[in-house]
C-alpha cells in the first residue's frame, strides 16, 4: 500500500499542473468573454450614436427647409412692401397734382364768379384736407 500512496503523491505535481493549466485556460476564456462583451457594448453604443446622428441630420434638414421657407417669405413680403411703398409714392405725387389742379380750378371758378375782384392769396394756396 505504501507504493500506491507513493504513486498518488508522485502524480500530485502532474495533477496540480493540469489544474493550473485548466485554471489558466478558464481565466483566459473569461478574459476573452469579457473583452467580447465590451466590444459588443461598444458596437451597440456606436449604432445608437449613428442613429442619433441620422436623426439629428434629419432634424437639421427639416430646420434648413423651414429657414429657407421663412427666408423666401421674408423676401416676398419685403418685395411687396417695396412695391406698396413705390405705389404710395406715386399716389402721393398724383394726389399733389390733383390738389394743385383743384386749387387752380378754384382760382378759375373764383375769377369766373367775380371778374372785378382779384383772387385772394388764401384761395390760391388753400388745399382741402380730406383726412
Amino acid at each position: 500500500m505504501h507504493t500506491s500512496n507513493s504513486t498518488n503523491y508522485d502524480q500530485l505535481p502532474l495533477q496540480s499542473s493540469r489544474l493550473e493549466l485548466a485554471y489558466a485556460r478558464s481565466t483566459h476564456l473569461v478574459d476573452l468573454l469579457s473583452k467580447e462583451e465590451s466590444v459588443r457594448k461598444l458596437r451597440c453604443q456606436s449604432h445608437l450614436l449613428e442613429d442619433d446622428v441620422e436623426e439629428l441630420r434629419d432634424l437639421l434638414a427639416q430646420e434648413q427647409d423651414r429657414v429657407e421657407s421663412l427666408e423666401r417669405l421674408v423676401a416676398d413680403n419685403l418685395a411687396r412692401a417695396e412695391d406698396a411703398e413705390a405705389q404710395s409714392t406715386e399716389l402721393e405725387a398724383e394726389m399733389r397734382g390733383l390738389e394743385q389742379e383743384i386749387s387752380m380750378l378754384r382760382v378759375c371758378f373764383h375769377l369766373a364768379c367775380s371778374p372785378s375782384r382779384p383772387p385772394s392769396p388764401t384761395v390760391l394756396y388753400q388745399i382741402p384736407d380730406h383726412r
